[in-house]
C-alpha cells in the first residue's frame, strides 16, 4: 500500500461519449476456484498485496468521476484517492455444493455480488471504479472472487486486461524469494489514442442507428443532465419498480452453422458471424415477447404510455452485443483452477 501510494501521481482523463453511452452499466464477473489441497490456498494476504501491485500500473482505478460543462473525467488526486472497495468473507457452505448447484446465485447463502448492474454511490458516497469481493468458502475448499468494474473506466477487453495482470502478478508474488523480477507495464488510459488511430473515411451510420441517435429525449436530456452518482440512483429505483427477468437460451452449434448457411446462401450477406446469428435470434425473441402481451397488458400499457409518451419512447429496441469473455479470461487459471 506504501509503495502504491508513494508512486501515484495526480491526473486527469478526459472521458468521450461512448464512454457515457455505455455508463449505466457494470462490467461484474464472479469467479470460482476450488482448492486443490493447499493450506494456503489464495492466501488474503497474497490477494491483497497482488491488487495494490496491479493497481501500481491501474492508477486510474484510484480516481473520482466528475462531470464539468457536461463533460466527464477521472480525476486522480493523490491526496484524495478513491481507492477500490475490497472486502472479504467467510461463507458457511462448502465448495462441493456450490459446484453442485451449477454455481447458481442462490448457492450462497449471502450474495457474492457487492453492486447492482448501474454503477452507483459506494462508501464513501462516490462511484468506486472497482469493487471486489473475497468470500472463502467453507473449510478452506474454494473461494468465490467477485470483481467489478464500471463501463465508464473500461471496456469488456479492458477489464479482462486488468484481471488477467492480477493473476500473473499474483502468480509472481506466490514465490516469496520473487526470484524473477516481474517490471512494471505502462498501459495508455488515454482516449484520445484510440480516437486519432481511427481512419478518416469511414462509412455512414445506418438509417435506424442514425435516428436513435438523432432523436431528441426528455428522458435522455434529463439523465445526462444529472450527476452520476444521482444519475445511479435513479436508474437502481427504476430498476426496482420494472424489475427484469433472466432468461438462459442454449443455442447448439449446429443450429447456429444451419442458420448462418441460409442466411449467406440468401444473398443478403457476404459474411455472418456467430454474433450476427445470435443477437438476430435474440432480437426476433424480444420482438415476439412485445407482441404477445395481453390484451388487457396492452390496454394498461397505451393509457400509460398516452401518459409518459412526452418522456419516453419506445420506437426503437437495443439489442447488447454477445461476448464469451471466458478465452479474455484464460490467465486466472494461475491463481487457481477456475470457474466462471
Amino acid at each position: 500500500m506504501d509503495l502504491f501510494l508513494k508512486n501515484i501521481k495526480s491526473q486527469t482523463y478526459a472521458l468521450n461519449g461512448w464512454d457515457f453511452i455505455s455508463a449505466f452499466a457494470n462490467i461484474p464477473f464472479t469467479f470460482y476456484f476450488k482448492n486443490p489441497g493447499q493450506s494456503d490456498f489464495m492466501s488474503s494476504s497474497l490477494l491483497r498485496a497482488s491488487f495494490l501491485r496491479t493497481l501500481q500500473e491501474f492508477p486510474i482505478m484510484a480516481g473520482h468521476l466528475v462531470v464539468r460543462d457536461t463533460r466527464g473525467y477521472i480525476v486522480v488526486d493523490k491526496n484524495n484517492l478513491n481507492m477500490p472497495e475490497y472486502a472479504e468473507s467467510q461463507s458457511c457452505i462448502d465448495y462441493k455444493f456450490v459446484e453442485a448447484g451449477k454455481f447458481s446465485w442462490d448457492a450462497l447463502p449471502h450474495p457474492v455480488s457487492t453492486v447492482t448492474a448501474v454503477p452507483s454511490k459506494g462508501a464513501n458516497r462516490n462511484i468506486k471504479l472497482v469493487n471486489v469481493n473475497v468470500v472463502r468458502l467453507r473449510n478452506n475448499s474454494g473461494v468465490a472472487l467477485f470483481v467489478n468494474m464500471p463501463h465508464y473506466v473500461v471496456d469488456g477487453y479492458g477489464y479482462a486486461v486488468f484481471v488477467r495482470r492480477w493473476a500473473e502478478v499474483c502468480t509472481w508474488m506466490h514465490d516469496d524469494t520473487y526470484e524473477n523480477e516481474l517490471p512494471l507495464r505502462e498501459f495508455v488510459f488515454d482516449r484520445a489514442v484510440v480516437r486519432d488511430a481511427m481512419p478518416t473515411d469511414m462509412l455512414p451510420l445506418d438509417d435506424a442507428c442514425t435516428r436513435m441517435y438523432e432523436k431528441t429525449s426528455t428522458m435522455g436530456h434529463l439523465l445526462a443532465w444529472m450527476s452520476p452518482e444521482t444519475r445511479g440512483d435513479v436508474l437502481i429505483t427504476g430498476t426496482k419498480l420494472m424489475p427484469a427477468n433472466g432468461h438462459i437460451f442454449h443455442v447448439s452449434r449446429n443450429t447456429i452453422n444451419k442458420l448462418r448457411s441460409r442466411v449467406e446462401q440468401s444473398g443478403l450477406a457476404r459474411r455472418v458471424s456467430d454474433n450476427d446469428v445470435l443477437a438476430a435470434m435474440i432480437s426476433q425473441c424480444v420482438a415476439q415477447g412485445v407482441h404477445a402481451k395481453s390484451r388487457t397488458r396492452r390496454m394498461f400499457s397505451s393509457l400509460v404510455r398516452s401518459l409518459t409518451r412526452p418522456l419516453l419512447e419506445r420506437n426503437n429496441f437495443l439489442s447488447l452485443i454477445i461476448v464469451d469473455a471466458r478465452p479474455r479470461l484464460e490467465k486466472l487459471m494461475q491463481m487457481a483452477p477456475a470457474q466462471y
